[in-house]
């Protein structure tokens, strides 16, 4: 039986694909992969393992410029944005947060029973919606978005862009409604996914998901090993190219910092193909139009075609990823 077991990096094979970062890369194989028999659809791949530095940026891509800034009486301005690297703990984003805005921006900035406090030093300070809801503002009442009804014209260009705080401010001090949770925007999982395997049905449409990772944000490394190697057929019958695409439970990009590479191990097997068994993946998140009530703990997902089932068939859950969010 043809078999066998191949790396994919992200930093390999640089000089044909100068592109490869450490979420999106392929790799050209030294040795084809091939089965003697073609178009008999028995070449099938699976991941053994997958190991990355966990070094996740926390926050990244404000829907504005900026995400504080202070209109002075002189008509002059200051701003600030948090920048795009990987803070080890809340405790350190904390200690570079205020050494950046205190007393810049903010009198005092204070991390009270989990709760962040701030107190405001200029009678105009704004601050974008998505930095608002990382330090744990999440009440509705306490935000006071620009528009029109501002007489102010220096903030006409702010209009729907920034809620002014100092106005939320009893005695110029706000204290969040939230525990601060660095990890608020990051995922709670990541889907390794390849070209290089078919499409099977997932939720309302389909996927070429190898593996589903759940993400430990308290470990230094991301390393997953599969007790169970799950193998999906191969998109052909030889492989001479290797793709990899790392994602999050949105299917959106995984912004990590600079580092060491990733490193995913894939095996191969030649198996008759066979109807004997397949794989559908569901979550709480598909078919939200047709099922709006969805929860994580109870949801129908809408597959995106009719599965017939002749005879008697069993059926067996190979996998769950469950992650509480406050």
């Amino acid at each position: 039986m043809n078999k066998g077991s191949f790396y994919v990096l992200s930093n390999g094979c640089m000089d044909i694909y100068p592109d490869n970062v450490r979420t999106r890369y392929s790799n050209t194989l030294t040795k084809q992969i091939n089965i003697p028999l073609v178009e008999s659809n028995s070449l099938w791949l699976a991941l053994e393992s997958i190991t990355v530095e966990h070094s996740i940026i926390q926050y990244k891509d404000s829907d504005v410029t900026h995400d504080i800034l202070i209109l002075e009486d002189d008509n002059t301005s200051k701003s600030f944005s948090i920048p795009e690297i990987c803070f080890e703990n809340e405790s350190t984003f904390l200690n570079f947060f205020i050494s950046k805005c205190v007393p810049s921006f903010f009198t005092s900035i204070q991390l009270v029973n989990g709760y962040i406090s701030f107190q405001t030093n200029g009678s105009y300070t704004l601050m974008s919606a998505k930095l608002y809801r990382f330090l744990g503002f999440t009440d509705p009442k306490n935000l006071i978005k620009l528009g029109t009804n501002w007489t102010d014209n220096r903030l006409t260009q702010y209009n729907g862009k920034y809620y002014i705080i100092d106005y939320l401010a009893h005695k110029n001090v706000m204290t969040a409604d939230q525990p601060f949770e660095l990890n608020i925007f990051t995922p709670n999982l990541l889907k390794i996914i390849s070209p290089n395997i078919k499409h099977y049905i997932c939720g309302g449409g389909y996927t070429n998901i190898l593996a589903v990772v759940p993400l430990n944000h308290t470990a230094s490394a991301i390393t997953f090993n599969p007790s169970i190697k799950k193998y999906f057929m191969a998109s052909s019958d030889f492989i001479t190219s290797i793709s990899v695409k790392l994602v999050d439970e949105y299917d959106l990009p995984i912004n990590f910092t600079i580092g060491p590479p990733t490193i995913v191990k894939l095996r191969f097997k030649e198996m008759m193909n066979n109807d004997t068994h397949f794989y559908v993946q569901i979550s709480n998140n598909d078919s939200v139009d047709v099922f709006p009530d969805n929860t994580h703990s109870y949801f129908k997902s809408k597959l995106p075609k009719t599965i017939n089932l002749v005879g008697k068939w069993k059926i067996t859950l190979t996998s769950i990823n469950i992650y509480l969010r406050t």
